[in-house]
Formats: structure tokens, C-alpha cells, sequence
């Protein structure tokens, strides 16, 4: 009998492996993608009154979530810290687009976030590693998670529609 179920249970833990081999949980749920463009992104509503420290060489970093049940999101909930310097999110995909959008979005389906850093502290590599920093009271920094964000150049960020469910992440294999 437990020869059994040794195989069925190795059977179902190398089932289940590739599924969730490039996804990385935060708070909110699982990231399923990150991407650093150069590509200029066309962000709705954009106040500048509320990001008056806009840095002048731009580029975008868009983070994909596949939230948890009952999570809801906002553009304040994080940043992302990348060379000592904090970068708030300044705006959420909604309505086809992104939209500089305060209230909360209350959705199952998988959410991008985007946030606009300086394009002075991107190296040339394929990847960066970047800190998502959660503010949803998180004082100690336990949700503060790494992410790979790849490089993809001046093409445009990957469509939410278009990553799959397994996601899109590269992580390294240590």
C-alpha cells in the first residue's frame, strides 16, 4: 500500500510542479508577470499634480497579478524600490486601457499594475531584479517581495489577455 502511494504521490507533485514553476506569491495574490519597457505607455487621467517628482527619463514597469479570492487593488497598495530609490504605482488596466484610477478594482481575473521609474537605474541585462514593496500595512516589510522584471526593449508590454495562466516570469533555478 505504500509503495502505492508513493507513486501516486510522486506522480502528482511532478504534475503540479510545472504549473506554478514561474509564478511568485505577494500579497494580493500570485505575479504571474513583469516587464521593463522603453515603449512609450499611454496612461488615462494621469494627474501630474499627484506625482510631482515624475522622473524625466521615463521607463514603465508593468506588473501582472492573478489576485486571490475576495482581494480588490489600487494604485496604493505598492511601490516598487529598485537602486535605493521607491516608485509609486501610478496607474491600473481597466476599460482597455491604463488609467491613472484611485478607487479600488475588484476583479477575479488576473490585474496589471504600472508604474513609471527612472530609466537611469535600468541596467542592459535581459533581467532586473526589483523590489515590490506592499503598503498594505506592512510596516516590518514581510510582504516585500523580488521580482524579475525582463527587459523587453521598446516593444510594448505583454496584454494581460495574453499571458498565460502559468505566467510569464523567468525566474533563475537555484
Amino acid at each position: 500500500m505504500s509503495k502505492k502511494f508513493f507513486i501516486i504521490f510522486s506522480f502528482a507533485v511532478f504534475t503540479f510542479l510545472p504549473l506554478q514553476a514561474d509564478v511568485l506569491r505577494c500579497r494580493s495574490g500570485i505575479i504571474i508577470g513583469a516587464e521593463l519597457t522603453m515603449a512609450n505607455v499611454n496612461i488615462a487621467s494621469l494627474s501630474t499634480l499627484g506625482f510631482p517628482q515624475m522622473p524625466i527619463n521615463r521607463c514603465y514597469a508593468i506588473i501582472s497579478i492573478k489576485p486571490d479570492d475576495l482581494r480588490s487593488f489600487s494604485i496604493f497598495d505598492y511601490t516598487l524600490q529598485v537602486a535605493g530609490l521607491e516608485f509609486p504605482c501610478v496607474a491600473i488596466w481597466r476599460n482597455g486601457k491604463f488609467e491613472y484610477f484611485t478607487d479600488s478594482v475588484e476583479a477575479s481575473a488576473p490585474q496589471q499594475l504600472l508604474f513609471i521609474i527612472d530609466s537611469k537605474v535600468i541596467s542592459d541585462n535581459k533581467s532586473i531584479d526589483i523590489t515590490l514593496k506592499s503598503k498594505l500595512n506592512d510596516p516590518d516589510g514581510k510582504w516585500d517581495i523580488v521580482v524579475p522584471f525582463t527587459v523587453i526593449g521598446n516593444k510594448p508590454p505583454t496584454a494581460i489577455s495574453r499571458i498565460p495562466a502559468r505566467g510569464i516570469l523567468e525566474l533563475s533555478e537555484e
